[in-house]
């Protein structure tokens, strides 16, 4: 009997067996056609075959251990294949452990078991690739920059990307590709709904269950992994005044936290005869912050499919991570411009509004003595110094050349050295003098201290992640396309007033 009338004399059509199947089929068939050696001559004392040692006996347990394992491994191979079979796999397991059978005859069991009488599985033609492949493919269509590409994938990668999607990987051929990996057959954009449903058909974490095994690639995954890229940069790219005067913290939950002062009596105390070492106390002021979700939808239509447009989702990625950004800057600042009276106060020792404040450099010295003159709750002075010099963008040129300049320039005092160069680090943002922000004002500015040593803010981002994240998901039944949903999870909230210091120009 030929090979391939024996594959189907036992119920299963060849052309819908994969190569690795077919080859441990033949080795079945032929391990059957193949000769049978002469059994050795019996020992006529033992009964045994003659000429057999402990070696030998030790040799014979070692390949029944080995031939045991491999069914075992057989088993669960199949299992994850076809784990609506399980009762004829763990059927044709049991039998081919316990009479013996080969791990070749056993996988022949289990062909029979998951796939005889059963419909047709299809098989694509292309060899499985990893996932990693096919997103490098994709990166490079979708306009991910060459350093990007470089950088996130190995050149093993990049060189499988360019043997198997020579010409690139636009998003139909992506959507088609992992559609045909989940067992769809005709995967083509002219059945719109149906090339979506089979390359999400993974989408949920559960393997695909195809003609040669489950589909390893999720679209979701690749998607997602490739709008991320777009998102970092887009986000980065907005202001980032608020990262530097604030002191960032990760959080594992939405609940909300607490922290406490760090004033107090932290003096060493003298230590007497006894060597007695007293207690230090701390600040008994609390703050609490607590991260929220924020998040935005945008979509990939049906016109962006059928156009191939990859780019799109570029396009998309750069407004979600642009969306945080903004996000974020619009949520810090309102936090931080809030309080005016309360927090922002002459009470709290870092608030102050008089002419004598003046945005000049004659005037900026008592900016600084004020912040010289603070104190602690117990009165005593606070010795740490002003980090930055925050300002609205009236003053932003001004911040800098006083910072920068070692000598005074102006006519009255020609020649004299410039006693604030270098003292704080000039910064500016448009968010203090935006008048959508209860707070703002156009020439108020801040001296505002380290926020590693003493934050007048906090941030806080879920599991330590500051930008936002990007995933993907077939839209509901009554759409076409795919959604991308960008979500944000953080929390600002004020902390220490003493951490910084607000000056008005003019009197209250």
């Amino acid at each position: 009997m030929e090979f391939h009338d024996y594959v189907r004399s036992v119920g299963l059509d060849p052309l819908a067996l994969s190569a690795e199947q077919l080859d441990a089929m033949e080795a079945v068939w032929r391990q059957q056609n193949k000769p049978k050696p002469a059994p050795k001559p019996a020992d006529p004392n033992t009964g045994k075959p003659a000429g057999e040692t402990i070696e030998d006996v030790v040799a014979a347990a070692e390949k029944e251990k080995e031939r045991r394992d491999g069914i075992t491994a057989l088993a669960k191979t199949y299992i994850q294949r076809a784990p609506d079979r399980l009762t004829e796999i763990d059927a044709a397991c049991r039998i081919a452990r316990d009479n013996g059978l080969t791990v070749q005859e056993a996988e022949h069991a289990l062909l029979k078991a998951c796939y005889a009488n059963g419909p047709a599985a299809f098989v694509p033609s292309q060899p499985q690739i990893s996932q990693q492949v096919v997103e490098a493919a994709a990166a490079r269509a979708a306009g991910v920059s060459r350093e990007t590409v470089e950088r996130s994938y190995s050149d093993q990668v990049l060189s499988a990307a360019d043997r198997h999607f020579k010409g690139g990987c636009g998003l139909q051929r992506l959507l088609a590709f992992v559609a045909q990996s989940n067992g769809v057959r005709d995967a083509h954009v002219s059945d719109m709904k149906g090339l979506l449903r089979g390359a999400f058909a993974g989408a949920d974490g559960v393997p695909v269950a195809s003609g040669f095994g489950p589909s390893t690639y999720s679209v979701s995954g690749i998607l997602s992994n490739l709008a991320n890229k777009f998102i970092l940069d887009a986000f980065n790219a907005v202001e980032r005044t608020w990262r530097l005067i604030t002191a960032v913290r990760p959080v594992s939950d939405f609940k909300q936290i607490t922290s406490y002062a760090l004033t107090g009596d932290l003096t060493y105390k003298k230590i007497g005869p006894g060597g007695e070492v007293k207690h230090g106390t701390f600040g008994e002021q609390s703050y609490t912050n607590q991260a929220h979700m924020y998040g935005l939808m945008l979509g990939l239509s049906f016109q962006d499919i059928r156009n191939d447009d990859l780019g799109a989702l570029n396009k998309l990625g750069t407004r979600l991570g642009r969306g945080g950004a903004l996000t974020i800057n619009d949520v810090f600042w309102a936090a931080f411009l809030a309080g005016h009276g309360t927090f922002w106060s002459a009470a709290n020792g870092n608030y102050a509004a008089h002419a004598d404040y003046a945005f000049t450099l004659e005037k900026l010295g008592n900016a600084e003595a004020a912040w010289s003159l603070r104190t602690d709750p117990d009165g005593k002075p606070m010795t740490d110094e002003a980090m930055f010099l925050l300002t609205p963008p009236l003053h932003k040129l001004d911040g800098k050349r006083y910072m920068a300049s070692s000598r005074v320039s102006d006519d009255a005092s020609e020649g004299e050295v410039n006693p604030l160069a270098g003292m704080w680090t000039p910064i500016s943002s448009r968010y203090i003098a935006n008048s959508s922000i209860t707070g703002y004002s156009t020439s108020n500015y801040f001296l505002v201290a380290d926020p590693a040593v003493l934050p007048v803010i906090e941030t806080v981002f879920l599991d330590g992640k500051e930008e936002p994240t990007v995933e993907t998901a077939e839209p509901d039944f009554d759409r076409l396309g795919i959604m991308l949903r960008g979500t944000h999870a953080f929390g600002v909230s004020k902390q220490e007033p003493r951490g910084a210091y607000k000056f008005k120009q003019t009197a209250d």
